[in-house]
């Protein structure tokens, strides 16, 4: 059976053409305004798969309509993709900011369109469906490691930045720190052997949230992006957060902490500077401390070029802010175990 999706515009011809792009692979249904497009969505509420929404419309814009699925809570189960002849980041951000998952832009380009269609669906018959799986299978999936290993492969399976390889160092690496810390520090932080795997296991769903930042500005290097464009991708820790909501129900509490914490946290940096709470010193949990410096080491070397000793200098000498003392100092004497991480997980030829 195919997945319906809703179109939402006042143009006639945009709905057509939008319809016959989409149509060979879902069911289509088409509303000319935003308060028809309400009407359908109370009626066909468990069945729609994806709302694509115009942002201009005479009647009620599609900011109105945004706002009636946020609190309504439609969006939990059925995404937006934004329709706009605009290109603003700052119509982005607003969007992004009020639940929207993604945008296609007037005139369409027909892969485009349907690339976006088709990975915002998978993406939410992921997220649904998991909370399904794990209540059905709360019984046999026993323990943490089983749940992250299905929700890694769907995970995997749709749009990322993140490599397989990448989200393995960084387990391994960040358990490198931690274990030296619990061993050799006076202050545990709270550690112990078994919350330092549940924080490692954690640590691999770090990046999640960017899943649903807008994959045109994934694919630029950071130091491309504009002001508004760095804005929409500082989201995704945020938006991380919103993915993992359907943990929640699973025994493990400190699992799920420990995941909202990193996929949160782990762009806080030591001085207040960074995102997206600008939390200062110990105010940073430390297991999103040590993914963050797990992954700044790693993405030093694999995304900028970095050679080992020039990664360990600029962390050493404070370059990003980013670090406490004690984690840096821990960082020095466990450098060579990072080193023989990297060799034995090199990253894969695409």
């Amino acid at each position: 059976m195919k997945e319906k999706l809703l179109i939402v515009d006042d143009a006639e011809l945009n709905r057509v053409v939008l319809e016959e792009l989409l149509s060979p692979e879902y069911e289509t249904i088409c509303a000319c305004g935003g308060r028809e497009a309400i009407e359908i969505m109370e009626r066909e509420r468990e069945n729609l798969a994806l709302v694509l929404l115009d942002v201009m419309m005479p009647d009620m814009d599609g900011y109105e309509v945004l706002e009636y699925m946020n609190f309504n809570g439609v969006l939990k189960r059925t995404p937006a993709i934004m329709v706009t002849g605009a290109d603003s980041a700052e119509d982005e951000e607003k969007c992004l900011r009020m639940g929207a998952m993604d945008f296609v832009r007037k005139p369409y380009v027909t892969d485009v369109v349907k690339r976006r269609v088709k990975n915002v669906v998978e993406l939410y018959r992921y997220q649904n469906g998991l909370e399904e799986v794990l209540e059905q299978k709360a019984e046999t999936l026993s323990n943490v490691n089983e749940i992250i290993v299905a929700v890694l492969t769907s995970v995997l399976e749709t749009k990322t930045t993140e490599s397989r390889e990448h989200i393995q160092r960084v387990r391994l690496y960040t358990r490198e720190l931690l274990k030296f810390l619990y061993e050799h520090s006076d202050d545990k932080n709270g550690l112990t052997p078994q919350t330092i795997e549940t924080i490692c296991i954690a640590s691999v769903l770090h990046d999640i949230g960017e899943l649903l930042i807008p994959e045109r500005i994934l694919r630029e290097r950071a130091s491309d992006l504009t002001d508004e464009e760095r804005l929409i991708w500082q989201q995704h820790t945020v938006k991380g957060c919103q993915l993992i909501e359907p943990l929640k129900n699973i025994e493990n509490k400190d699992y799920i902490r420990y995941c909202y914490n990193i996929c949160r946290s782990h762009h806080e940096k030591w001085d207040g500077s960074g995102f997206p709470d600008r939390l200062v010193g110990d105010d940073i949990p430390i297991c999103a401390q040590a993914v963050g410096l797990a992954h700044s080491y790693d993405e030093m070397i694999v995304s900028k070029g970095y050679t080992h000793e020039q990664a360990v200098e600029r962390i050493h000498d404070g370059v990003f802010h980013s670090f406490s003392p004690v984690l840096v100092e821990t960082f020095q004497l466990v450098a060579d175990d990072f080193r023989l991480i990297l060799e034995k997980n090199p990253e894969s030829e695409k």
